[in-house]
């Protein structure tokens, strides 16, 4: 069975194009959801720097994670976002240690 592989997605959005950044990171996660390889996907905003977005989203194995960085929606919403943000994205990619480990 693949393991499953946690990303957290880094997003710097210059400071004037934080709301339509948002909206548009809102509308690709609604995406994400709808993926079945997606198990999970959240927005963080940072407290004191709103510009700076984390998306973590858990995919159903590296495979999964790799096919999704070509689909088409996520080719678009990446190119919808890059005048937008201040710098390249940030792709970590994590595997979840079992607690009492």
């Amino acid at each position: 069975m693949a393991e499953q592989i946690h990303v957290l997605t880094h997003v710097d959005l210059i400071p004037p194009n934080t709301e339509a950044g948002l909206a548009a990171i809102e509308r690709y996660v609604g995406r994400l959801r709808a993926d079945p390889d997606v198990l999970d996907v959240q927005i963080l905003q940072q407290l004191f720097r709103k510009n700076h977005i984390e998306l973590a989203i858990v995919f159903t194995s590296q495979e999964a994670y790799e096919a999704n960085l070509g689909a088409p929606y996520t080719l678009a919403f990446r190119e919808e976002l890059h005048p937008l943000i201040g710098a390249p994205f940030d792709d970590r990619l994590h595997v979840l240690i079992p607690s009492g480990s």
